[in-house]
């Protein structure tokens, strides 16, 4: 896109001076156009290569420019929504090395090192995107949820869940049922089955309204949990025991 402007004044350039000349420059001119567009077509077959897939374009980017953070988070998307974790936990690192400071790309290694079952780092990485972007709703609620679910007892942390879980549903103005299953875990967490029990119920609805069946069954195995004064541990939905 930035090449239009240059190759718009260049060819009106070429016709102008050819213009003042006449047919006795014709020959020539023609020559010169069929020069341009034959270097243009060669140089697009070139670069188009490095669109042959999203892969391949950001592992080109970072090969002409290493320091290119953007690059390097892009890719590490890429890989994580492949399934390839280890990779993409890797090139988030590089990024950050380059850019400290980037919220996001530190949200998205804590996500990759959850998956890997890694939720120290995880819980780690949230907090460091939070550092940076107080208001990140989606890791305000990883954070929260790890603080108040891991079954690890030296991650968890309830004032700290019942506090970020908070923060998460004020940004959102009570309108996120999964937000909302989030703070009722954390209130669960620091024995408030009552109220957990009570945020599961107002979350239901909205995930309903959203026909998000997912949410409904992990909301409604939640509520089993809190009515029966029992805090939940995030074991699997279908290995998750009351109590644990």
């Amino acid at each position: 896109v930035a090449c239009i402007g240059p190759i718009a004044l260049a060819a009106a350039g070429i016709a102008k001076i050819f213009g003042r000349a006449g047919k006795r420059l014709f020959p020539a001119k023609m020559f010169l156009c069929g020069a341009l567009l034959l270097a243009l077509g060669t140089l697009t077959w070139l670069q188009c290569g490095m669109y042959a897939d999203e892969e391949t374009l950001w592992q080109t980017t970072i090969q002409r420019n290493p320091d290119s953070w953007m690059a390097r988070v892009n890719l590490g998307e890429f890989l994580a929504r492949n399934g390839r974790v280890t990779e993409a936990i890797a090139e988030w690192r590089k990024a950050l090395k380059i850019k400290p400071d980037d919220a996001f790309a530190y949200y998205d290694l804590g996500v990759a090192c959850s998956h890997a079952g890694r939720v120290e780092e995880a819980v780690a990485n949230y907090q460091k995107a939070l550092e940076f972007e107080p208001d990140l709703v989606k890791a305000c609620n990883k954070l929260a949820w790890a603080l108040a679910t891991c079954p690890n007892p030296a991650v968890r942390d309830a004032a700290k869940s019942v506090e970020w879980a908070q923060h998460a549903n004020q940004l959102t103005r009570g309108a996120d049922p999964d937000i909302l299953g989030t703070l009722a875990a954390a209130e669960a967490y620091a024995g408030k089955f009552p109220e957990a029990a009570a945020l599961i119920q107002r979350a239901l609805p909205l995930a309903t309204g959203q026909n998000d069946d997912a949410l409904v069954h992990n909301l409604q195995t939640q509520l089993k949990f809190y009515q029966a004064n029992s805090t939940f541990r995030d074991l699997g939905l279908t290995n998750a025991v009351p109590g644990q």
